[in-house]
């Protein structure tokens, strides 16, 4: 089968989740590949279960997975673009970049940038650059 911008080698719609990071071209690295759906617990065990935002942990909070660069902005769903956030930090950020939404939040931006290292580069560098001069 051939590829098609509006349809992944898989022949799912483009709109599927593996078919758009085909689509997209997402960037390489695991869950970059076409065709390669990343876990919500492997997204959570990577980050040992820590809210990436604010460092709380269950019982404390409940965690969600959220989108560095969210879907409706061009992010896709490879793991260099998945976070585990918190409930209260993932909808307090809502459909924010996290370079926006890190912007004026010093420690948070500190320990996102301490602890999602393996996020895309362009997505790390993006966070760097929105950080308000001293």
């Amino acid at each position: 089968m051939r590829w098609s911008a509006s349809r992944g080698r898989s022949g799912r719609p483009a709109h599927t989740a593996r078919g758009a990071e085909a689509a997209r071209g997402a960037e390489d690295g695991a869950g970059g590949r076409p065709g390669f759906r990343v876990k919500r617990s492997d997204v959570f065990a990577r980050d040992e279960f820590t809210c990436i935002y604010c460092g709380r942990m269950p019982p404390e909070v409940e965690l969600s997975v959220d989108h560095v660069e969210p879907r409706m902005r061009g992010g896709d769903n490879s793991s260099g673009n998945l976070v585990t956030a918190c409930v209260a930090c993932n909808r307090a950020k809502a459909g924010l970049a996290a370079w926006d939404y890190l912007a004026g939040r010093d420690e948070e931006r500190a320990r996102f940038l301490e602890r999602a290292t393996y996020v895309w580069p362009r997505l790390r560098a993006a966070i760097i650059e929105a950080a308000p001069e001293p």
